[in-house]
């Protein structure tokens, strides 16, 4: 299979997403991009703005990839759920960084912790 179908394949994958096809980084500009990291938890992504989600989610599955906040804000988060309960139930040998969380509500009957 040639590289530009596989490439072209990626991007229909994820179509809602900007892919950088030489680094393969996600974009996250809104909170809908931030719940399809469900859909790839290995993946690498990265925020291009500040983001306010006002509303209430379960957590993100797990991250097993790489998150970069590139120094942008998440704000006004809800949470809640069961087990694990926080931007991600679980980080499995991921990178978070460069990332500001900022007025977040988090509501749980387990552990409850705000990044993880």
């Amino acid at each position: 299979m040639k590289l530009a179908s596989i490439t072209a394949m990626v991007v229909a994958a994820l179509a809602s997403h900007t892919v950088h096809a030489e680094t393969s980084i996600i974009s996250i500009s809104n909170c809908d991009d931030l719940l399809q990291i469900n859909d790839n938890p290995k993946g690498h992504y990265e925020l291009t703005a500040n983001i306010s989600c006002d509303q209430t989610f379960e957590p993100i599955s797990y991250l097993k990839g790489e998150l970069n906040g590139n120094g942008f804000t998440l704000s006004n988060l809800k949470l809640m759920g069961t087990g694990n309960v926080g931007l991600f139930a679980q980080l499995r040998n991921a990178t978070v960084r460069n990332l500001t969380l900022s007025n977040i509500s988090v509501t749980g009957t387990s552990t409850i912790i705000v990044l993880v």
